[in-house]
């Protein structure tokens, strides 16, 4: 839904696809992308550029963030800087929030 200055992007009509933390709804991808994302088998991994922001929107588990693992909980905010080694453990669901925009020549 569009408007002269406004979109609205409708959860149910974004595809499920597999990512690099497990499947995402990839809902924006511009200057910042938005992210939602059920953990599934996430690799440890790192971008150069990116920012990334972990907010829990359920669920709990642990995040990996360089040698330390860090318990989280729905509610729970994760700031990830660039360079830093990551990955997310557990049965969460995720909106992760990157910026710049996550894309696939940033993971490494």
């Amino acid at each position: 839904m569009n408007g002269e200055r406004y979109r609205v992007i409708r959860f149910e009509d974004v595809e499920w696809r597999r990512g690099h933390c497990g499947a995402l709804k990839r809902l924006l991808s511009e200057d910042i992308s938005f992210d939602f994302v059920r953990i599934e088998d996430a690799k440890k991994h790192f971008h150069k550029k990116t920012k990334e922001y972990y907010f829990i929107v359920r669920g709990e588990g642990e995040i990996e963030l360089n040698d330390d693992v860090i318990k989280v909980k729905e509610g729970d905010l994760v700031v990830i800087e660039p360079g830093t080694l990551h990955r997310a453990r557990g049965n969460m669901e995720v909106l992760v929030i990157g910026l710049p925009a996550l894309n696939e020549l940033d993971h490494f």
